[in-house]
Order: C-alpha cells, then structure tokens, then sequence
C-alpha cells in the first residue's frame, strides 16, 4: 500500500520518508501500516 502514497502524503502519513521507512526492520514497518490502518 504505502507504494501508491507520494513521498508527500507518504511523508505526513508515516512522519518520516520512504526511504526511512525502507531502512526500519520488517516487523517495525508492519507495525506503523496496522497502526494507521493500511494494512
């Protein structure tokens, strides 16, 4: 999902960027998506 998001709205959904967000383990960046409910 967090691939169809702009690095603009990616950005103010996640507060940080996609390629921070790519750096984070797995189970970290799971856990942000069920969080905010795009998983």
């Amino acid at each position: 999902m967090q691939t169809y998001l702009s690095s603009a709205e990616f950005k103010e959904k996640f507060g940080m960027t996609k390629e921070a967000f790519s750096k984070l383990p797995k189970w970290k960046q799971n856990r942000l998506k069920i969080a905010l409910q795009l998983f």
